[in-house]
């Protein structure tokens, strides 16, 4: 999984249209999906350091704005 998570707009439209995202990075796996209209993320096997987890945090915050602005 990548410490810079969704990187650009087009990165979560797929999930938009009810896909899973799959990720798989060395020893980590996690999916990115869409829960109740919004981004979640679920890290299945590995950890994130904190500011990992924070890059994260900030990267789907903005995606979940660009999605919502998509389906006002």
């Amino acid at each position: 999984m990548s410490s810079k998570g969704i990187i650009s707009p087009g990165d979560a439209q797929p999930l938009g249209q009810g896909f899973i995202n799959n990720v798989v990075n060395g020893d980590r796996v996690g999916k990115y999906e869409i829960v109740d209209g919004r981004i979640q993320v679920c890290l299945l096997e590995g950890t994130m350091s904190l500011d990992e987890y924070r890059g994260l945090e900030k990267s789907i915050n903005a995606q979940q704005a660009a999605l919502d602005a998509q389906h006002p």
